[in-house]
């Protein structure tokens, strides 16, 4: 038997006892905790309709299958952590946004690989977020052409890592991204990037400055701040919004000034 309390195009909470329930088309987003702990549920079928799935929304179930459907745009926080028996993944490219640890615990899951790096995609392109390098010791980032997504801590920690081309097409980098890749010296950030989470690149003691193109429209708190020296920033037009302590402020910057006011 299938039940769902839904409102306004979002699924509030289901309380059926189907192994595959099947969400109804028209929903759009899946809420907070929706599913979550259903110990019950293997698989579900989700509508044409959906755009989003909220934080924690399907937190420590039994879920072995996930297919989403093209056209859904974020996956929020801890959104499948916990899901163990998770094995297989399938997400479009449509996804913008995925937040942290969404997939934490999912030991069972299966991963695409290119150049040392562990990805999750479709059938169509492999390649859609990459989730971590595999080896925290490589000397280089190769990112495959077809990346819309760096996840949380895809690169944390990589210490020999020297220099980063992050390709046209990736939308967003998330929390903590690069945080601590001491080595990093030098960065391209495309046109297409929107986001850019907090720590992403905290404690890249080699990086001296960052130039951001326009489009990016969101700097996460300490995004470049935490153990950077920074001489020079520089920020696009497009920017709506920079969390706290998002850009360094050090005796080595060097400000634009206006009536005795420094800016970046």
């Amino acid at each position: 038997m299938e039940s769902f309390k839904i409102k306004d195009g979002v699924l509030e909470e289901y309380t059926g006892e189907s192994l595959s329930p099947s969400i109804p088309e028209g929903v759009e987003k899946i809420s907070l905790c929706a599913f979550m702990d259903k110990r019950n549920i293997k698989r579900v079928v989700l509508p044409s309709t959906l755009r989003e799935i909220d934080m924690c929304a399907f937190e420590n179930s039994a879920l072995e299958e996930l297919v989403l459907p093209e056209g859904v745009r974020k996956i929020g926080f801890n959104a499948f952590s916990g899901c163990s028996a998770l094995a297989h993944v399938s997400i479009p490219d449509t996804l913008a946004e995925i937040g942290d640890e969404a997939f934490k615990g999912c030991r069972s899951l299966s991963y695409n690989e290119f150049s040392g790096c562990l990805y999750l995609g479709n059938e169509k392109n492999p390649f859609v977020a990459l989730v971590a390098q595999r080896d925290k010791g490589a000397s280089d980032a190769i990112i495959h052409k077809d990346t819309r997504i760096i996840l949380d801590g895809a690169f944390e920690s990589c210490e020999s890592i020297e220099e980063v081309s992050i390709p046209e097409g990736v939308v967003f980098i998330g929390d903590s991204a690069f945080s601590g890749c001491i080595a990093l010296s030098r960065v391209h950030i495309p046109k297409t990037v929107k986001r850019i989470e907090c720590s992403a690149f905290s404690f890249c003691e080699a990086l001296s400055g960052i130039s951001l193109p326009e489009g990016v429209e969101y700097i996460g708190d300490y995004a470049f701040s935490a153990g950077n020296i920074f001489r020079q920033v520089t920020l696009p037009h497009s920017i709506t919004y920079i969390g706290k302590g998002a850009l360094p402020r050090n005796s080595e910057m060097v400000y634009s000034e206006y009536a005795g006011g420094l800016y970046f």
